[in-house]
């Protein structure tokens, strides 16, 4: 199935054999991928542009806002060049920049 396609379709078959639901995206837009929750559809900036601060945090951010610096004087620090560009099948536990488990915090 080629891109083309994913997009003309509005719903695809899972691995799971449910229905799988193509919602709309940006010029940018290339590839599908499955989620088991409902994405935000606000293209919108977050808090602190068109959203007020949220106080709570403010105030926890500006407490700890010395330690922020100290920490990222010391990443300044670290040497990275041992760590390779591309995951290795030989070594799949070394560490690498691409190729890896996408880490989802956000």
């Amino acid at each position: 199935m080629t891109v083309g396609m994913l997009f003309s379709c509005k719903h695809l078959t899972g691995s799971n054999s449910r229905l799988l639901e193509i919602l709309p995206g940006t010029e940018y837009s290339r590839y599908a991928i499955p989620l088991d929750y409902q994405p935000s559809r606000a293209f919108a900036p977050r808090y602190g542009y068109t959203r007020g601060k949220i106080e709570m945090l403010e105030q926890w951010f500006s407490a700890h806002n010395g330690d922020y610096i100290k920490f990222l004087d010391y990443m300044r620090t670290l040497r990275l060049g041992h760590i390779q560009i591309s995951l290795s099948k030989r070594a799949p536990l070394a560490p690498a920049w691409v190729g890896g488990p996408i880490s989802a915090f956000d």
